[in-house]
């Protein structure tokens, strides 16, 4: 914890994302257009070059932070989260992460799949928020609670919108329910008029919102995931390559369908045994496994399936530590010994850093592989 400590106080004085969050939300109070970047910097009386890429109901989370000046605000901010962190960790110790050891948990929180939680406390992003929001849902979903697990995903899905994926897990049946496509259909029509109902009336500027997206998803260290592993490849690492065209996009589909047909055995198995808590891990591995945005940060969302699934997976021994190290030890070394860290990665041939910077996305594969082959059973209670 003293470590993690200290790397928040040696990189959270310029937390970019949270000031594109501030400014927009100054920008809207002007009755400007926080989708455009002039407007942005209009507001920050400089040059603002990160884009608000939000729904526009989320600019009133921002609004209040707006009446203190940046940099105060900016440390709230981080203080909020800090205590979302903590209630998050709560969360999966208690309901999901029970027989796990406390220092594992710690380690993993703070250091696994590239410390993601440190980058969004650093960043100011809004992930923990969006994981304490989705892991209280599925808190929910073992529990067959299916009402407030919907509630929740819908509104944990307001601010990125694909974690509306998980709204699916309705349909599967458990040992109470049947599948609610009913209460599917709820969700998504709440989840269209909170986030996208004043975009399409075209309320001012809330239309500019949609036009506002990303048309390229990035990739590379900031985004580990299967699309950017292709189209990293076939640029050769220099996104303003441009000359893969369509393929990465094609080869990500056949990734994707792959992986489901392989796949196809454990879904069954699933299906019968009618566990919330193995589909819990399905979703939120397959959420990470076939994003074609996965941003670091978000693998978050993997931490508790990852020590569920090292917990189960391997016995207790030298394997379970081996396979806990690599879950933390890029994250460390990232955090910790950065002046070390980047250079080496830099110097790495092509396809070796290819592998070391989509290493997160690598052990989320690994995961579900070694899940896949054990049939679902290790989680059965």
């Amino acid at each position: 914890m003293l470590a993690a400590a200290w790397h928040i106080t040696q990189r959270a004085g310029n937390p970019w994302d949270f000031q594109t969050f501030y400014y927009a939300a100054t920008a809207a109070a002007r009755g400007l257009d926080p989708y455009r970047l002039d407007a942005l910097s209009a507001a920050a009386g400089r040059e603002v070059t990160l884009p608000f890429l939000y729904p526009p109901a989320t600019l009133a989370l921002f609004v209040p932070f707006t009446l203190l000046p940046i940099k105060t605000a900016a440390w709230v901010w981080l203080g909020i989260k800090l205590g979302l962190v903590a209630v998050l960790v709560a969360v999966w110790r208690r309901v999901f992460l029970r027989e796990v050891s406390i220092l594992a948990l710690i380690a993993a929180g703070f250091f696994g799949f590239n410390a993601a939680i440190l980058l969004d406390l650093t960043t100011g992003n809004v992930s923990v928020l969006e994981q304490l929001l989705l892991w209280l849902a599925f808190s929910h979903y073992v529990q067959d609670r299916r009402w407030p697990f919907a509630l929740l995903v819908v509104i944990a899905s307001v601010f990125k919108l694909f974690p509306i994926f998980f709204l699916g897990l309705v349909l599967v049946p458990s040992q109470r329910h049947r599948p609610s496509p009913r209460l599917a259909l709820t969700g998504l029509a709440l989840f269209g008029a909170i986030a996208l109902l004043p975009s399409a009336l075209g309320v001012g500027w809330a239309r500019d919102f949609l036009s506002n997206l990303p048309g390229q998803p990035p990739y590379g260290e900031g985004s580990p995931s299967a699309l950017g592993i292709f189209q990293m490849w076939l640029d050769s690492g220099r996104p303003s390559a441009g000359g893969a065209g369509s393929l990465p996009l094609v080869l990500w589909g056949i990734y994707g369908a792959s992986l489901m047909v392989l796949s196809r055995q454990l879904f069954r198995r699933a299906w019968t045994m009618r566990d919330p808590l193995q589909w819990v891990v399905i979703g939120t591995l397959l959420f990470a496994l076939l994003s074609p945005r996965m941003m670091l940060y978000s693998y978050v969302l993997l931490i508790a399936p990852a020590l569920l699934l090292v917990h189960r997976l391997i016995p207790r021994g030298r394997l379970q530590v081996v396979a806990l190290v690599l879950l933390v030890v890029q994250g460390a070394a990232r955090c910790l010994l950065p002046r070390v860290y980047l250079p080496a990665v830099a110097n790495l041939p092509f396809f070796a850093g290819l592998i070391v910077v989509n290493m997160p996305f690598l052990l989320a594969l690994g995961l579900w592989l070694g899940f896949m082959r054990a049939g679902g059973r290790i989680l059965s209670r």
